[in-house]
């Protein structure tokens, strides 16, 4: 658990000094390890997206500076604000703009003040004192906070769910703030740490070895295949089995789930698309290592089970829809209650 300035940082890899800036960068990789990996992981590894901002404290307003570096696909950064298991949006939906420091100003809603005193906000999650502010695509900067001369501190473990959800993949698990990793976290009542890599999950060993030495998760799912389709089978069944037989040994008795690619183009016409049938033996990698290390607690869920829709599908028939995210999250939920029991 990272904590700074009575924030806990959840999800941020490392507080990295801004260039340019007074300020600290919340990447999702640290910098020595992003720096290992192949040239788009150095920079989806420093993107913020599904980090949190925790903190609790009675002040009637909040001011949060925040800036970031211009995003890949949007002009601006927004954000997300939660207290507890509620979103605030369109109530409070700050957007950043990047090269300037931007002063978030955060109220408690009334509503929720008075319904604090009944104790029935809270079934499962998150206790509804804590602020949490999450990041969507791009590389946030912490700047400060000021509460007006109130104090705020971090979150107690008893004010936060009790299980914390590791996800790796591709740009599907990379997503954003409607992914279906957080969608399928919400709905289990857990913490998500998002380490998907847009364009870059390649699973290096550097990039196992770094999970495996991860002690903050309880369970995992990893998303294999989609980024490495340009790689031959062989490597990228040494690359899988390396990931899965390290997380085991050195996290032993945790559950990994392992997902074969979810449904996309080259489905549709297999024999035109993928003439070396490359992603039938990229799937059938990763149910091998699913077979193989059944007994330390190593599932397979396949991924047409997971988006058993196609239309879930947005128009480069690759990436999901907020719908398809939605119902992946969903389904994902399900099946994982399913596995952990």
């Amino acid at each position: 658990m990272m904590i700074h300035d009575n924030i806990e940082f959840h999800n941020v890899g490392a507080l990295e000094p801004a260039v340019g800036l007074n300020g600290l960068c919340l990447p999702r990789l640290p910098r020595e390890l992003r720096w290992q990996l192949n040239q788009r992981a150095r920079k989806t590894g420093a993107e913020s997206v599904a980090c949190e901002m925790r903190f609790v404290t009675d002040a009637p307003e909040i001011r949060l500076s925040l800036s970031c570096v211009p995003p890949e696909f949007a002009p601006t950064l927004p954000l997300r604000v939660f207290l507890g298991n509620f979103d605030l949006s369109p109530f409070q939906s700050p957007v950043l703009i990047p090269g300037q420091v931007n002063t978030v100003v955060l109220t408690p809603p009334a509503q929720m003040q008075a319904a604090w005193a009944q104790d029935g906000l809270r079934p499962k999650g998150f206790a509804p004192n804590v602020w949490r502010v999450q990041c969507w695509r791009g590389s946030v900067i912490y700047c400060g906070m000021d509460c007006l001369g109130w104090s705020w501190r971090p979150p107690t473990a008893e004010e936060k769910p009790a299980k914390t959800y590791l996800a790796y993949g591709s740009s599907i698990t990379h997503s954003h703030l409607d992914g279906y990793p957080l969608v399928a976290a919400r709905r289990l009542g857990v913490q998500l740490l998002n380490l998907g890599q847009s364009g870059a999950c390649h699973a290096e060993h550097e990039m196992a070895d770094y999970m495996a030495n991860m002690d903050n998760w309880d369970f995992a799912t990893l998303e294999l295949g989609i980024n490495m389709l340009g790689m031959t089978v062989e490597t990228f069944r040494e690359r899988v089995f390396y990931m899965v037989d390290t997380m085991t040994t050195r996290q032993p008795g945790k559950p990994i789930v392992l997902l074969t690619m979810f449904p996309f183009a080259r489905d549709l016409n297999l024999a035109v698309a993928d003439p070396q049938n490359t992603a039938t033996h990229f799937r059938d990698v990763v149910r091998e290592a699913a077979a193989k290390w059944r007994d330390r607690k190593v599932f397979l869920i396949e991924g047409a089970d997971i988006l058993d829709d196609f239309t879930g599908l947005n128009w480069d028939l690759v990436h999901p829809s907020i719908y398809g995210h939605g119902l992946m999250g969903q389904n994902l939920a399900a099946k994982l209650a399913a596995i952990l029991g």
